[in-house]
């Protein structure tokens, strides 16, 4: 489980941070980018912390939203007095 975290923080270093708490349950991950704001968190339960394949899974998971291209803002209309047609 540290490697996963360990490459996951690595990759997303410059954008996001990553943070982990343990509790008696099993493990929280939240991830959150440079000014504070969580971006994405995953919960994973001690039973399921076990299952190297589960938890290869919800990281990369965590991964592809992280690294996703961020979407572009919305493009808004030119009023009809500055449209090209409007001369």
């Amino acid at each position: 489980m540290n490697t996963y975290l360990a490459q996951l923080a690595v990759e997303v270093a410059e954008r996001y941070v990553i943070q982990t708490e343990r509790h008696a349950e099993g493990l929280s991950i939240s991830c959150r980018d440079l000014k504070g704001n969580l971006v994405a968190s995953r919960i994973l339960t001690a039973k399921q912390l076990r299952n190297a394949s589960l938890v290869s899974l919800v990281m990369a998971d965590l991964k592809s939203v992280l690294l996703a291209p961020q979407p572009l803002p919305p493009i808004t209309p030119l009023p009809e007095s500055l449209h090209p047609s409007a001369s």
